[in-house]
């Protein structure tokens, strides 16, 4: 299939260059172009060909030769050339200003640089132009648009990264809630076992105010058992002393009535017919009658003993002493 490749060329054939200084003529350019036309170059050492193996090489332009720095741009090696061939397309940038500007071929191998003799583009004006008065204007506005909208662009990028972020810290928020609201579960859950236990815990107390009240109940009722066994002692003692105090006077009155017994003497006179009688019973049945020393004896071994020590005398003592005096 056929190319624009040779169409594109700004020379019907390439630039031959045998030597540094060959001389290159004029070419003509267009400002319309954006990487249209390209300029072809080949060259050869005395008319022999050579390899383009580690040869570089460059087209130069300058738009203000003296006012300029001027620019270069790489040419690609031309395949299946015969020699050495390069090409590259004149970049737009070298063809905004119609009229001359100043063209030139770089070499570069095992670190030299040649470069060729100068010659000149010829810049035609394009038929739709871009220098004319009312480019400008209407170049302002779109360079005006291009910046309004590099603005808008901006301004969006920030919206997004704003909103960006703000996402970010709504996610932050959402998760900081869902672990306050895990938090709050679980205080609940805490605060309703506390709850329980202090509900089991004032059961409890319940139960041990109500033993601690029958508990005082009972403890009263025993002091009052207790009080009433106390009068009751007391009673009991107030009767026992009194009993021991007329246990005391009667055996003083047995003692009284035992001293008169032992120290009185009694006639035989002074007895009962019906005593007589029984004295005489006894006599007579063989009972030995006690004679009155023996008597003496008998209430200095037996009665004087008890009488004279710390021991009271006994209910049989008295009744004995009773049965004397009153027989």
């Amino acid at each position: 299939m056929a190319t624009l490749d040779d169409f594109r060329n700004v020379t019907p054939d390439p630039i031959r260059l045998d030597f540094a200084n060959g001389w290159i003529g004029d070419v003509r350019l267009n400002s319309g172009d954006v990487n249209g036309r390209t300029i072809t170059v080949e060259i050869t050492d005395n008319g022999l060909p050579i390899q383009p193996a580690g040869i570089t090489a460059a087209l130069a332009y300058n738009t203000d030769p003296g006012g300029d720095l001027g620019d270069r741009v790489a040419m690609t090696t031309v395949p299946d050339a015969e020699t050495a061939t390069f090409r590259a397309a004149v970049p737009r940038k070298a063809l905004l200003k119609p009229g001359p500007i100043l063209l030139g071929i770089e070499f570069t191998v095992n670190g030299t640089k040649t470069c060729s003799r100068n010659f000149h583009g010829i810049v035609e004006r394009a038929v739709f132009d871009s220098t004319s008065p009312d480019v400008d204007d209407k170049l302002g506005r779109l360079e005006q648009l291009i910046a309004d909208a590099e603005q808008a662009t901006g301004d969006a990028n920030a919206a997004a990264s704003s909103a960006t972020g703000a996402a970010n810290k709504a996610n932050t928020a959402a998760s900081s809630a869902t672990n306050a609201a895990s938090s709050a579960t679980s205080a609940a859950s805490k605060a309703n076992t506390a709850a329980d236990k202090a509900n089991a815990s004032a059961s409890k107390a319940d139960s041990a105010a109500s033993s601690a009240t029958s508990a005082a109940g009972n403890a009263n009722t025993a002091a009052s058992n207790a009080n009433a066994a106390a009068s009751s002692a007391n009673t009991a003692a107030s009767k026992a002393n009194t009993a021991a105090s007329d246990a005391a006077s009667a055996a003083g009155e047995a003692r009284d009535a035992a001293d008169a017994a032992r120290t009185s003497t009694i006639e035989w006179d002074q007895l009962s017919e019906d005593c007589k009688t029984k004295i005489a019973a006894t006599a007579s049945s063989g009972v030995p009658i006690a004679t009155q020393e023996e008597i003496d004896q008998a209430y200095r071994d037996v009665i004087e003993p008890n009488l004279s020590g710390p021991a009271p005398l006994t209910q049989d003592d008295i009744d004995w002493a009773m049965s004397i005096i009153n027989p």
